[in-house]
């Protein structure tokens, strides 16, 4: 589910710096042309959440 505050604050700041392509009619998102360039972090991130949550971090 999303939250007001990513419809109303995160969606439309990503959809502008084109991270993300917000369609707000059919409401889908899909990757924006600049997705790639934070990609690599978002992964670390999750990386780093997951190995945490199972905890195999030191």
């Amino acid at each position: 589910m999303i939250s007001p505050e990513d419809l109303h604050n995160h969606l439309p700041r990503l959809d502008s710096h084109n991270i993300i392509k917000w369609d707000k009619e059919d409401n889908t998102i899909t990757p924006g042309q600049n997705w790639g360039e934070i990609e690599p972090i978002l992964t670390t991130i999750t990386n780093h959440y997951d190995s945490h949550s199972r905890g195999d971090a030191n």
